[in-house]
């Protein structure tokens, strides 16, 4: 299993905490050091968080049940795939891409069961209240790319805000060449918890740059299988690599190792299955549901302009810009900035 971290702290998810219960099937006396770090690390992996977010946990003895205090938004995470878990396990499964991307989506959490003999996930009481009555009605998210940061957009999050009312929030998460580069399936689930936390309840606009673009397509896709998929109205992709970047840097670096690069390269099976289940659900779910844009930098040179283009038939294109200033421009009436706004205003 994949177990890189996802860097947050409980700012990003929230004070509200739950306490919650993971009952496994498995012997105390050899649940030893190295096989509790193997499934903390397990764990965080599967919630999308760190382990950061674990407070006031124990151990009990018996089969060994783990007891701990979660953001709300992980408790449900967790709890949600449990049950979900189960479900397609007692099921025999449908033929329909809903059922086919749910058992895909759930294989990472079945491995997590099985790896460590979970057979309950229970949730306790709630440890504090959570204020929500000043949080945004409406948001608009932007997703860096690879080896991006909060300042990527510059100040376009703050133009787009003044010219739209909404508010902007930028979702940072841990990527570049060698380290900690969790996969883009985990970073999506990190940004459905991230935004959970912060704009719950609030009609959503968001933004992927490059990879982030990527990100945001597959947090979409997992709306599908979601007890209450997010109000996303719009989603923009600015120079997103839909088939892949033009060159994969592991070969041409091999001593790279980026779970990241892996996904983006153009034969890589996890964009291959994206793309499968996007095209099924923008053909399902597009119309009079969310709107979605592709914006495509003249002068990139990291990603094909059909690549970018993906499947919009009218999609952006922005003379002069490149890879980078696609998503950093240089003024607030740049053509991308004004367009965005203008996207936005017109959601109902």
């Amino acid at each position: 299993m994949a177990t890189a971290d996802i860097e947050t702290d409980d700012a990003d998810f929230g004070t509200d905490r739950v306490r919650i219960q993971i009952k496994m099937n498995r012997s105390f006396s050899a649940f030893d050091e190295a096989a509790k770090s193997r499934y903390l690390a397990d764990l965080a992996a599967v919630a999308g968080c760190t382990q950061a977010q674990f407070h006031q946990q124990i151990f009990i003895r018996g089969c060994v049940k783990h007891e701990l205090e979660v953001p709300r938004v992980i408790a449900k995470r967790l709890l949600q795939m449990f049950e979900q878990a189960c479900k397609t396990l007692e099921a025999e499964g449908g033929d329909a891409p809903e059922d086919a991307l749910q058992r895909e989506a759930l294989e990472e959490f079945r491995q997590f069961v099985a790896a460590h003999g979970v057979d309950a996930v229970n949730v306790f009481h709630t440890l504090t209240l959570q204020v929500t009555e000043n949080a945004p009605r409406k948001a608009a998210i932007f997703v860096h790319g690879w080896r991006g940061a909060a300042d990527s957009f510059g100040h376009m999050p703050g133009w787009i805000e003044e010219q739209t009312g909404w508010k902007t929030d930028v979702f940072t998460y841990p990527t570049g060449l060698w380290g900690n580069s969790p996969s883009i399936s985990l970073v999506a689930a990190a940004l459905d918890n991230w935004i959970r936390a912060r704009f719950e309840g609030a009609t959503l606009a968001i933004v992927g740059h490059s990879m982030g673009g990527v990100v945001v397509r597959k947090m979409i896709t997992e709306q599908i299988i979601s007890d209450a998929p997010l109000d996303v109205r719009l989603a923009v992709m600015c120079a997103s690599p839909h088939t892949g970047t033009l060159a994969s840097l592991l070969r041409l670096i091999p001593t790279l190792d980026s779970v990241q690069l892996r996904e983006l390269d153009q034969d890589s099976t996890f964009l291959f299955d994206l793309n499968k289940y996007w095209n099924w659900w923008v053909h399902k779910h597009k119309a009079g549901a969310i709107t979605t844009k592709s914006v495509i930098a003249q002068q990139d040179g990291v990603v094909a302009l059909n690549s970018a283009a993906g499947l919009d038939s009218a999609p952006l294109v922005v003379l002069g810009a490149d890879h980078r200033s696609i998503v950093k421009p240089a003024s607030a009436q740049d053509l991308a900035v004004a367009r965005m706004a203008s996207w936005i205003n017109a959601i109902a």
